[in-house]
């Protein structure tokens, strides 16, 4: 009877969030997510640095779709069905 769930679903998290300090503020919010795949996330993010207005928008590469929205020193990311961000990516690699 304990082997009835998956090893997939056990690393399974309804809602997660994370906030990020690097040349600025970002704030990330993730809905039904594994290890390696996340059905939306989605950030907001001030910046140290201001930039030209930008507008990206994607499908495939890791993503469904994918929306990155910066004015000045404000950010927005949506990305849908997209590989899962990592909260210690500069973590994992300074090591």
């Amino acid at each position: 009877m304990a082997n009835l769930i998956p090893s997939a679903l056990k690393k399974f998290k309804l809602i997660d969030y994370f906030r990020r300090v690097d040349y600025g503020n970002e704030y990330a919010l993730q809905i039904l997510k594994t290890d390696q795949v996340s059905f939306i996330q989605t950030s907001v993010s001030w910046c140290e640095c201001g930039s030209n207005p930008y507008l990206h928008i994607t499908m495939g590469g890791g993503k469904i779709f994918g929306l990155l929205f910066i004015v000045y020193k404000f950010g927005f990311d949506l990305d849908i069905m997209s590989y899962t961000w990592k909260d210690n990516f500069i973590d994992d690699y300074d090591s």
